[in-house]
């Protein structure tokens, strides 16, 4: 969403600023990574993530509850989720529960972001790790890694 500019008075896109994470992907593939700040981001199933995130997951996959966009905001702007998902159902567009498969999707997707984490390919990132930060993020993506392996029954 930071990469679009907008026509205020027609909410028209003008103007797309940059493609470096430009990919033909699955109708899923904006729910992995382009929504955070809409509410909208669809963590793997898995995760290492707060319960509200794990909540978020789960409306996204069933529906909202009429006092979702009420509850407190943390980690999970729910007015804006709400919102979001109302405007994509008026819109028409596809949302995550209408994706057959995202489910399973997700948890291939959040998988091999595990195996190879932006942080570790992106040179302005790594840039910034410190010897210690690397330990812990090694430590956190074997963990996750082993869940997501644990629940296939590897």
């Amino acid at each position: 969403m930071h990469n679009l500019l907008f026509d205020p008075s027609t909410n028209r896109l003008t103007a797309l600023l940059d493609y470096d994470f430009g990919h033909i992907g699955s109708l899923a593939d904006e729910y992995f990574y382009s929504f955070p700040a809409l509410g909208s981001l669809f963590v793997g199933p898995y995760d290492a993530c707060s319960a509200r995130m794990v909540d978020l997951r789960r409306c996204l996959l069933t529906n909202f509850p009429a006092d979702a966009a009420a509850r407190p905001t943390d980690d999970v702007d729910w007015k804006a989720a709400v919102a979001f998902d109302a405007a994509l159902t008026t819109a028409g567009a596809k949302r995550p529960r209408d994706i057959e498969g995202i489910d399973v999707l997700s948890a291939v997707y959040w998988f091999i972001q595990n195996i190879s984490p932006q942080e570790f390919f992106i040179k302005k990132m790594r840039a910034r790790m410190t010897p210690e930060w690397l330990a812990e993020k090694r430590v956190k993506q074997q963990k996750e890694l082993e869940t997501y392996l644990d629940a296939w029954g590897y």
